[in-house]
């Protein structure tokens, strides 16, 4: 994995503490991986029509 920064609005950090202190996810950055994972999924079609290599769950068929 990659360490990435960035500026988030205060009302989705608030929301982001909610859903781990609900239990629903183990830390806001396992919150944050699944949201980019579900972006990531629902965009898949559109993203495979312009990468050479398919986007799945390996950091290895990524483009770099």
């Amino acid at each position: 994995m990659k360490l990435i920064t960035l500026y988030l609005p205060e009302p989705y950090i608030k929301a982001l503490k909610r859903l781990e202190d609900a239990g629903f996810y183990p830390n806001r950055a396992e919150a944050i991986r699944m949201a980019v994972r579900s972006l990531l999924i629902e965009h898949g079609e559109y993203l495979n029509s312009i990468v050479i290599k398919p986007i799945n769950n390996t950091e290895s068929n990524v483009e770099k």
